[in-house]
């Protein structure tokens, strides 16, 4: 197995928003697709890696918010599979709510920031179970259920090591602060901490955070 951090340079910034490539044997997996305004640099990275995109045939997902997964859909309707909590299939499934709610939010600056959010085909969503894994050439993920920062959040396990999305903070690029990652509406501290106290019970040799 073999890991590959891909900078999304949202809004053009470096150390924002990261997706992870994992070379799973002969076959990849994509943990993380960021949003659809940075979907070309995510594929241009991809291509860089010396990888064809359509060869990813799974797709990761934390959390439904639009920084973790908003070009989930097309990934879908390119037919690979996206796995993701079972809160969240149907708002990867139909975004309409999705996009509803996050337009009063952002207003004029909603496709600036997040591009575009398609829905992904019913039939290539697969929900996965707290502690449910799948193989995926010769790599094991295994999903965590880990609310707190919003109530349908996978970690993903991968041996010794684990994708967080937001459930263990962000510490973006230059500063040594550990931020709380406290976005509402479902934010729930008491559930936060057991999540992170669960993380650490894991003793993991690395955490990739998302941000």
């Amino acid at each position: 197995m073999r890991i590959h951090t891909i900078d999304l340079r949202f809004q053009g910034i470096p150390g924002i928003i990261a997706s992870y490539l994992v070379e799973c044997g002969d076959e990849l997996a994509l943990i993380e697709t960021g949003p659809g305004s940075c979907h070309e640099a995510l594929i241009s990275a991809i291509l860089a890696l010396g990888h064809e995109p359509a060869a990813i045939k799974h797709v990761f997902v934390t959390h439904i918010h639009l920084d973790h997964s908003g070009v989930a859909g097309w990934w879908a309707q390119q037919g690979a599979t996206v796995y993701c909590h079972a809160n969240a299939a149907r708002h990867l499934i139909d975004p309409s709510r999705l996009i509803e709610s996050a337009r009063m939010v952002y207003g004029a600056a909603m496709d600036t920031l997040w591009g575009d959010i398609l829905p992904a085909p019913a039939d290539r969503v697969r929900v996965l179970q707290d502690n449910e894994s799948v193989t995926i050439g010769n790599t094991t993920v295994t999903a965590w259920d880990t609310p707190g920062h919003a109530r349908h959040h996978h970690a993903y396990v991968i041996g010794d090591v684990c994708f967080t999305g937001d459930v263990a903070g962000m510490r973006l690029q230059g500063c040594d602060y550990i931020s709380v990652t406290a976005a509402p509406p479902q934010f729930d501290p008491d559930e936060y901490v057991k999540s992170v106290q669960r993380l650490r019970a894991a003793s993991f040799s690395r955490l990739y955070l998302t941000h």
